[in-house]
């Protein structure tokens, strides 16, 4: 018979993969049941939220010329302004970044006219002060 840390943990773990099977979203819950001297109170609950990621410097550059910009900008027009401002960067890591920040839609960005990339949140802004 496994020691009590162990059989608490190997039942802990069978209710997470029964709960994940379910395929409910997380919510905090909570039961108590006793029996023969034994009180057993069980609780789950959503796990924290990860904090946020930092901006890398080159993201971090982008989203200050975004921030700037009158309206959408294009991916030369950027890395020439980022050069201007002293901002260097190489263009593979422009458009690795210019692709991170669409994919967890922190910019917008149209291939089609008028096409360039802007700013869709202001979080991003918030991420700059």
């Amino acid at each position: 018979m496994p020691d009590l840390p162990t059989l608490l943990r190997a039942h802990a773990h069978a209710l997470l993969s029964d709960l994940l099977e379910r395929g409910s979203p997380p919510a905090r819950l909570s039961a108590t049941v006793a029996d023969a001297g034994w009180q057993v109170t069980l609780s789950v609950e959503p796990s924290p939220s990860p904090t946020p990621r930092q901006f890398t410097p080159c993201e971090r550059d982008i989203l200050t010329v975004l921030r700037d910009a009158p309206g959408r900008v294009t991916t030369s027009k950027l890395l020439a302004e980022l050069a201007r401002r002293g901002l260097v960067h190489g263009e593979s890591t422009v458009k690795l970044a210019l692709a991170r920040l669409r994919r967890e839609n922190v910019l917008g960005g149209s291939r089609r006219a008028p096409c360039g990339y802007w700013l869709l949140t202001l979080l991003a802004l918030l991420c700059l002060i």
